[in-house]
């Protein structure tokens, strides 16, 4: 199992400082994201990310180069995963996870529950409040290629992923996953940060998360 640190940022960050976050996260660690789980889908686009936290959000910034990008998806809760889309899994513990999932232009689809079946959609209102800025953009495209790499910054307000406001000093040990995918892409491709147990292409698999410890 792998592990990850939150790293607590420095000081609270205001409506519309994310500039200054992304900045904050570019000086973290880039955690790769590169397994291959399925060998039927070998293509492993060039992906990276970086975590951090203010006591408030939970910030993650995905760094993306890939052959081809797609994002067809333009509202809350459309299936982003078939665009060009990276996805956050969390859990608090051994029951209910929340997954966040964006396309490439911030797209976000927000679900809970304790397996894939039955999950429970966010809110529109609720997802609004995930704070997200794309080198791309928001406006939806069909597939073209890439020329050059994207990035997606979010903001997650702690709550929305079952967290206490104000993480402890003592920090706080939890489980999740991080995923790259797109289902729909002429070239369809399934990363995760910690290795995948599963037959087919699936991640909704707490039993496979790794440990992610806040500062």
């Amino acid at each position: 199992m792998k592990r990850i640190v939150v790293t607590r940022l420095d000081g609270g960050f205001a409506e519309g400082e994310l500039e200054r976050v992304g900045r904050e996260l570019d000086r973290l660690e880039h955690h790769k994201l590169d397994v291959l789980n399925w060998p039927e889908f070998s293509y492993a686009p060039t992906v990276s990310f970086s975590v951090g936290h203010d006591g408030d959000s939970l910030f993650i910034k995905y760094r993306v180069m890939e052959k081809t990008m797609l994002a067809l998806c333009g509202e809350s809760n459309q299936p982003v995963c078939t665009d060009s889309c990276v996805e956050f899994f969390f859990s608090t513990d051994d029951g209910e996870y929340v997954n966040f999932e964006f396309n490439c232009i911030g797209t976000a689809l927000v679900g809970q529950g304790a397996c894939r079946e039955g999950r429970v959609l966010f809110t529109p209102a609720s997802i609004r409040r995930i704070r997200r800025i794309s080198t791309l953009g928001t406006e939806p495209f069909a597939e073209k290629a890439a020329l050059d790499s994207w990035e997606l910054l979010a903001a997650i307000p702690l709550e929305l992923a079952g967290l206490p406001r104000g993480i402890p000093a003592g920090g706080m040990v939890c489980r999740g996953n991080f995923y790259k995918c797109g289902d729909a892409l002429s070239t369809p491709h399934y990363l995760s940060w910690n290795p995948v147990v599963s037959a087919a292409p699936d991640f909704h698999r707490p039993e496979c998360f790794g440990e992610i410890v806040f500062e």
